[in-house]
């Protein structure tokens, strides 16, 4: 860090040392994990289309166990829990949306052309 004085006083420099910078990111860190999503910065800047979509699926997602489901709101998703496990994960886009379900492929009756079975794939 460069300390700046006038003109008629020399120059000083102050040295940066390395716990400074370990104090630096870890308050950095702190920052990122403190800081609180909501509804509100999903939606924001979304089509009108898309939020009436999310909203039918959040209310769907939380009607399912209205006592027992969580919603979390991360920085890209929308999580919804029971019992500390998730079972789906929204992503807002301004194009649409992108669901993870939690499901068995295997059970689904005539599952739609763009869903896919990614229980091999390490999802």
């Amino acid at each position: 860090m460069w300390a700046q004085t006038n003109e008629r006083e020399q120059e000083t420099v102050t040295p940066i040392v390395a716990s400074d910078i370990e104090e630096a990111k870890k308050d950095m860190k702190l920052a990122n994990k403190s800081k609180a999503y909501n509804e509100e910065i999903h939606i924001s800047g979304k089509p009108q289309e898309v939020i009436d979509i999310y909203k039918a699926v959040d209310k769907f997602c939380r009607e399912l166990d209205s006592k027992n489901v969580q919603r979390i709101f991360q920085a890209k998703t929308v999580n919804y829990l029971i019992n500390k496990k998730i079972f789906c994960s929204v992503h807002l886009t301004k194009n649409g949306l992108r669901i993870w379900a939690k499901l068995i492929y295997s059970q689904l009756d005539n599952p739609l052309e763009n869903v896919r079975d990614v229980s091999n794939v390490g999802y």
